[in-house]
């Protein structure tokens, strides 16, 4: 069985991870953003600057059957 677990983002450090996350799945994965590697490869826009924008990090963890 699979546990999802959802938290908010509050730390800098975790927000900049959610932005390399999302620049690794919608730029290189995906490949729907510029082919070109950003300087600090990560993906952000004019929402994210925003105090009302809110990010979240989702971890999936797979039971191991004990």
């Amino acid at each position: 069985m699979k546990e999802v677990i959802a938290l908010l983002a509050t730390r800098p450090d975790d927000v900049r991870a959610h932005l390399r996350v999302r620049w690794s799945v919608f730029g290189k994965e995906e490949g729907y953003l510029s082919s070109r590697e950003p300087p600090v490869s990560m993906e952000f826009d004019r929402f994210d600057g925003l105090e009302t924008t809110r990010h979240f990090i989702v971890v999936i963890r797979e039971e191991d059957g004990k």
